[in-house]
């Protein structure tokens, strides 16, 4: 069967819109992403900041982080780190102009945490800095978002207190929460409301009720 001339070209030009979004979506945008992440992390932070791979599904509409490290301002110790940051963003984000995620799941966390003697942490500048940004203007519309389907998987905490001389760890840190919202829409769950860590070598279990088709 023989198209038509415009059917043809309409084709055509399908095939490579087609070719061109793989391409880039697959290849080119993840080099990118890696590249502005790290460097505007490592400004905003005021330390070094490493990641090993970022890739990018844009048919599914999702983003992986691996090997994220944040090292400690002025030093080559450890601040953040996470083996992987798994996205997977919700195409009705475009519709409820909303930033949506359909799952977050963030593998092996750990924070470093240290209280000095004159109480001033290592994270203390990254809270002045804060307090001293420009204020949001009052009629500037709060973000919208709606984050659904989280867990923390097998995170970690050290927690320095310098004036009692006594560190304090948190080891196996599992956190599940169905979703935190601030937007109105169905979305269906299947993470359930759980926490359990050892803390201090002591373990704590937590769990909630699991609801499906959720109103939020």
């Amino acid at each position: 069967m023989k198209l038509k001339p415009g059917l043809k070209k309409i084709l055509i030009g399908l095939a490579i819109f087609f070719f061109v979004f793989t391409l880039a979506g697959f290849f080119a945008l993840p080099p990118f992403l890696k590249s502005v992440l790290i460097k505007k992390l490592s400004e905003n932070l005021h330390r070094e900041v490493t990641i090993s791979q970022i890739s990018v599904n844009p048919y599914a509409l999702t983003i992986k982080v691996k090997g994220l490290l944040v090292r400690e301002r002025d030093s080559s110790e450890t601040f953040v780190s996470c083996d992987e940051i798994f996205l997977d963003f919700q195409s009705l984000s475009a519709f409820k102009r909303a930033l949506v995620f359909r799952e977050i799941l963030i593998k092996q966390p750990f924070i470093n945490i240290a209280l000095n003697p004159d109480k001033s942490s290592n994270f203390s500048d990254l809270i002045e800095k804060k307090e001293t940004a420009i204020p949001e203007e009052k009629n500037q519309k709060p973000l919208r978002f709606s984050f659904n389907n989280m867990k923390i998987e097998k995170g970690s905490i050290d927690f320095w207190d310098g004036p009692k001389q006594t560190k304090h760890t948190v080891r196996e840190l599992n956190i599940g929460v169905p979703f935190f919202s601030n937007i109105l829409y169905y979305i269906d769950t299947d993470v359930k409301p759980e926490f359990s860590a050892i803390i201090n070598e002591t373990p704590y279990t937590l769990q909630g009720r699991q609801n499906r088709m959720l109103i939020h």
